[in-house]
């Protein structure tokens, strides 16, 4: 059983790749807080994760302000 209130990540600072482990499947919205005023939040709809596959959302490409 998934601890909902746990999720494991891995964060690659080289290449920006991340990882979140053992997610429970189902349909996620991620949102991105850039952090800075000099480029927009940005929000992913629609990522579908299936058990014990690695999803790949592609490259996020925050826009500028």
């Amino acid at each position: 059983m998934v601890d909902l209130d746990s999720i494991s990540t891995y964060a690659n600072v080289i290449n920006g790749g991340f990882k979140f482990m053992a997610l429970p499947a189902g349909i996620y919205s991620m949102t991105i807080n850039s952090g800075v005023n000099t480029y927009r939040d940005s929000t992913i709809t629609g990522i579908t994760v299936v058990a014990r596959q690695e999803t790949n959302i592609g490259t996020i490409v925050l826009r500028q302000n």
